[in-house]
């Protein structure tokens, strides 16, 4: 290595430890002054004690990553300043939309621990296990991006060796993730978007006070007519949306934001500054390919280092390059990690509490004894966790429309004490123990388990681009379905329920496979087709192909669900979030009795 070299890897540890020895002594100063730990429902989700500007500071870094320094600055190359241009705004814009739909479910829920758990409670526990297995999907994949952008830069601009530096900074924001939980890493979000925003300053001071001048004309490949930057302004807000609604991330600082005006006005604050960031980035990139600064090392450079050749003759910026990638990687990373093991603990929680309410059931019909039907009535205070549960669970004397004129006859029923998996607090009250029933030990240890892989994965030279395409299509199968379960609305026990999400989660998806074969051409295998259509061909077509088939097969599986409910009588559950009163689960249930 160069000397220059050295001292920036030199440099970068000593930002990557300063954070992560700094977040340590103020979990640990925070411990001691408590006298303990914080509950596992904090150290989760810091419920309620999160003010605006850490909001909005905490949006922007968890939203920022190394992936800023490569994806937006090379994307011009292909889709030109529209592209570009597309991609700064949805960058930004999809926190406004998780703010406000993450207020909108902390009114229905107060006591919400991740979107998992909501889903959960929306729709039952096998679509919630779906749906988390494609935000864990997506995070893990976002955090092997950010380790693979960072040993890129170190490895090809640096020329110094890539496995320490990942190293380095998976285990220390997994140590510091375990030591304070969601709380610490919020505070520690302030410190690196502070310095991301003073290193992205500096940058972009020395490319106005040193580029040449004048430039030659835009190219057409370049300029606003571009083609596939025209498609972008179709499939990137999609795509953008989708990715980040699949992000837990996110959410859990809606669940961490003292109001909703807090999470409201820091989501715009936060949202501005990932704009005009990933704005700055992208036209620096769009200002290199101009100028001709950046010439393709050949016909295989993707371009991923088109921002760093605008410094070429300014080698001491690469330090300051370096530094604000670790330092966005950092913010990032951590707020992933923490995501990860709440929307684990969340699934944890699902079945746990499934298992009890069936073991509740089981004794309640017990109770009655003479083999006759017994009323599986719940005890007030009793929050059963599959909550798309059939109507034919529940009592006939409670069914809508029933056509019994006499009432069913009383039933005694034992009042089974809420435990702290089934227990609903009030809503302003912050419960001690998370759903799941782990410990903070358990949970620590759920932080360092579970972002190994993504650390070893991100050695392996993977395709971060494709990978993303990857799971942004099948993120965009199951975009619809989820929002549409966040829009309550008067019908939406009808429209949207378990079997319509299911069939427009499973319709979306088989589109894609459908349409991989359509582009199948002469000599290709359909298995290299359907390849090409998940991981390299990234156009409108498959994601308005995912969107559209997703709302078709929601529609029909709605008629079919409502023509079979018809003709065998089969009420709608009643167990679905009440719509616009600002109730919980259990209230809702209640104005059913």
């Amino acid at each position: 290595m160069e000397a220059l070299s050295y001292i920036a890897y030199t440099l970068a540890v000593a930002v990557v430890l300063a954070f992560g020895l700094s977040a340590c002594a103020y979990a640990a100063y925070r411990e001691m002054l408590q006298g303990g730990p914080d509950s596992p429902d904090f150290f989760l989700t810091a419920r309620r004690s999160v003010k605006t500007f850490m909001v909005a500071w905490s949006f922007f870094a968890s939203a920022m990553g190394s992936w800023a320094l490569f994806g937006p600055p090379s994307y011009c190359l292909t889709a030109g300043a529209t592209g570009t241009l597309v991609y700064s705004l949805f960058s930004g814009l999809p926190v406004l939309l998780v703010a406000w739909l993450g207020s909108v479910v902390h009114r229905l829920v107060p006591d919400v621990v991740s979107m998992a758990d909501y889903v959960r409670r929306r729709f039952g526990l096998l679509f919630s296990l779906y749906i988390s297995l494609l935000m864990v999907l997506n995070m893990a994949i976002a955090m092997t991006a950010e380790y693979t952008a960072v040993g890129d830069l170190f490895q090809h601009v640096l020329g110094a060796p890539r496995v320490p530096i990942v190293l380095l900074l998976g285990a220390t924001a997994m140590l510091y993730t375990a030591a304070g939980g969601l709380y610490v890493s919020i505070v520690t979000d302030q410190w690196q978007a502070l310095a991301s925003i003073i290193f992205t300053a500096l940058l972009t001071t020395l490319v106005l006070a040193t580029f040449p001048s004048p430039l030659p004309p835009l190219s057409p490949n370049l300029g606003w007519s571009n083609p596939l930057g025209l498609a972008s302004l179709v499939f990137m807000p999609v795509s953008l949306l989708a990715t980040t609604l699949f992000n837990e991330a996110m959410w859990q600082r809606c669940w961490a934001s003292a109001s909703p005006s807090s999470l409201l006005w820091g989501a715009a604050l936060g949202s501005a500054a990932i704009t005009a960031v990933v704005s700055l980035l992208g036209f620096a990139g769009l200002l290199a390919a101009w100028s001709g600064v950046y010439q393709p090392s050949g016909p295989d450079d993707s371009g991923n280092t088109i921002l760093f050749s605008l410094f070429r003759h300014q080698k001491w910026a690469l330090v300051t390059v370096t530094l604000l990638s670790v330092t966005m990687s950092e913010s990032a990373v951590d707020s992933l990690q923490n995501a990860m093991v709440d929307t684990i603990a969340s699934d944890i929680a699902g079945v746990l509490a499934a298992l009890r309410c069936r073991e509740r059931r089981s004794r309640l019909r017990g109770k009655g004894g003479g083999g006759g039907a017994v009323p599986s009535v719940q005890p007030k205070g009793v929050r059963c966790a599959d909550s798309a549960l059939s109507q034919s669970e529940v009592p006939g004397s409670l069914k809508a429309g029933s056509e019994s004129a006499e009432p069913s006859p009383p039933v005694a029923v034992t009042t089974i004490p809420p435990s702290p998996v089934s227990a609903i607090p009030e809503p302003d009250s912050t419960p001690p123990h998370h759903p799941s029933g782990l410990s903070i030990s358990s949970i620590r240890a759920l932080v360092l388990i579970l972002n190994v892989p993504p650390l070893l994965a991100s050695l392996q030279g993977f395709n971060v681009l494709q990978l993303f395409l990857l799971i942004n299509l099948i993120n965009t199968t199951s975009f619809l379905p989820l929002l549409l379960g966040i829009l309550q609305g008067p019908l939406s026990h009808v429209c949207v329920t378990p079997s319509s999400s299911v069939a427009g989660c499973c319709s979306g998806l088989l589109s894609l496979v459908v349409w991989a074969k359509t582009q199948q051409i002469p000599g290709e295998s359909y298995v290299d087709a359907l390849s090409r259509t998940f991981l390299d061909a990234y156009d409108y077509p498959p994601f308005l192909l995912a969107l559209g088939f997703s709302a078709v097969g929601m529609t029909v599986g709605a008629g079919v669900e409502a023509v079979v409910r018809y003709c065998w009588r089969i009420e709608y559950s009643p167990y679905v979030l009440d719509y616009g009163k600002g109730r919980d689960l259990e209230e809702s249930r209640n104005l059913l009795g």
